[in-house]
Formats: C-alpha cells, sequence, structure tokens
C-alpha cells in the first residue's frame, strides 16, 4: 500500500522526506534559541544543578580556616599580587557586572588569591522585590560558579529583607566564614539599627565561625570579626583621590 501511494503521488516521499527535515530542523533551532537563552541569563554556570524539571538550589560550601590580612577591590585585582590576599566585590554595581557578563575571563586570575568573597550586587530593603531577587540571584550563581572551579569563597551576605533572606540561608552551609558590608548602613540610627538586627539573623541562622565586617567598625559580639575599611571612603576622608 505504501509504495503504490508513491507511485501513485510521486511527490508524497518529497513531502515526508521535507516533514522530517522541517521537525528536525525545528528541534534544532529550539535547542540553539534555548542554549542562547540559558548564556544570556548565565543558566550554564549552573548545569551541574540542572534536572528534568528545573533546578536544585544552590547552596555554598562553608569555608573554614581562613585568617583575613588584607582585602583587594575587584577592580585592581588584575594589576596586584594576590597571594595572601582576599579579593571582594564591595564597589558598584557597573564596576563589578563585568564578572556578570564574562565570568570566566576572571577565574584564572582569582585562583591567585587566597580567597575571594562573593559578589555585592545591590539588594535594597526600599528596592522592589524582584529587583532584589535578581541581584540575590546573580549573587548567588557567580558565587556557585566561583566555587565550583576551585576558587576558595566566602560567601557574601547582602543585607536584605525577611522575604529574600529566607532564600539566603538555604543558600550557605552554615559554620563557615562569612562577609558582609555596612557601608550603607552608617549614616543613620535607623540604618545601624536594621543592620544589626540582621547581623544578629546571621549568626542564629549560620552560626559562623567568624564574620568579615567592610566598612566602619561596628563591634559586634558573640563572634570572632575581621573589620576592613572602605577604602574609598577612607581616602576622601583623608583628602585623597
Amino acid at each position: 500500500m505504501k509504495n503504490f501511494q508513491l507511485e501513485l503521488f510521486p511527490d508524497l516521499k518529497h513531502v515526508i522526506h521535507s516533514k522530517k527535515e522541517e521537525e528536525k530542523n525545528d528541534k534544532q533551532n529550539h535547542s540553539m534559541h534555548k542554549h542562547r537563552i540559558e548564556r544570556f541569563r548565565n543558566l550554564n554556570l549552573i548545569k551541574d544543578l540542572a534536572y528534568e524539571d528545573g533546578y536544585h538550589p544552590i547552596v555554598l560550601k562553608a569555608v573554614n580556616g581562613i585568617v583575613p590580612r588584607e582585602l583587594v577591590a575587584f577592580s585592581k585585582a588584575s594589576r596586584t599580587n594576590l597571594e595572601g590576599k582576599i579579593v571582594h566585590f564591595y564597589e558598584y554595581d557597573y564596576i563589578i557586572d563585568a564578572i556578570w557578563r564574562n565570568p570566566s575571563k576572571y577565574i584564572e586570575m582569582l585562583k591567585r588569591a587566597t580567597a575571594v568573597i562573593g559578589p555585592d550586587f545591590s539588594v535594597n530593603p526600599r528596592y522592589p522585590g524582584e529587583v532584589n531577587a535578581w541581584s540575590l540571584f546573580k549573587i548567588r550563581v557567580i558565587s556557585h560558579y566561583m566555587q565550583k572551579n576551585g576558587i576558595t569563597l566566602i560567601p557574601n551576605i547582602p543585607i536584605c529583607g525577611a522575604k529574600d533572606s529566607n532564600y539566603l540561608w538555604k543558600s550557605c552551609e552554615s559554620g563557615g566564614i562569612y562577609a558582609i558590608s555596612n557601608v550603607q548602613a552608617y549614616n543613620n540610627y535607623f540604618s545601624r539599627h536594621q543592620w544589626y538586627g540582621f547581623v544578629r539573623e546571621v549568626i542564629n541562622r549560620l552560626n559562623p565561625e567568624s564574620l568579615i565586617v567592610y566598612g566602619n567598625k561596628m563591634e559586634i559580639s558573640g563572634v570572632r570579626t575581621y573589620y576592613f575599611d572602605n577604602k574609598n571612603i577612607k581616602n576622601l576622608r583623608n583628602g585623597k583621590k
């Protein structure tokens, strides 16, 4: 019957062949489009967490036994001897966005440092929740990617609201060293009060071995703490550029 159809309608074979080719091309185009979207969203950086219906949660491993001596800003890391130093991302978003746009470019450089503090894309309780969620996602993705590629990563803990912080606690193993900034928390009493409340939550939730505090020396009790000045602010206070 099949052969009879092909003889009776000589173009049928071509139609069937064209249909199969069209389906094959559609699958290839869909796969290529999906790959481009994944790269655009940097989902390829967490492909080890992908499964059939989604992604496993990102959980950053706890790091212990680090005694920080000196911090170096990401923007200065490429021209600095990083031996014995820790690289941080406490800079403007437009500067550290380079690590999001092309993370593989910086991996080998960052491996030269003793450790790297995770990125600090802006999170603010006054921002729309979607903005904070996107910043927290970028922080976790890049942190996971660096840790997966052999970098000793110290998780950065950005100050955020209760809703967003629930995801934050789940993305970090407890008992390690963590970093937190208070640059934006020193301006007024309310900001300082909010910051101390968040730090207490960090201590209760993550039971840190120690904390790195970047910015101003705001005393914390109950945990070993290492303080590092914001050099940009310090230089401005001293009249330097």
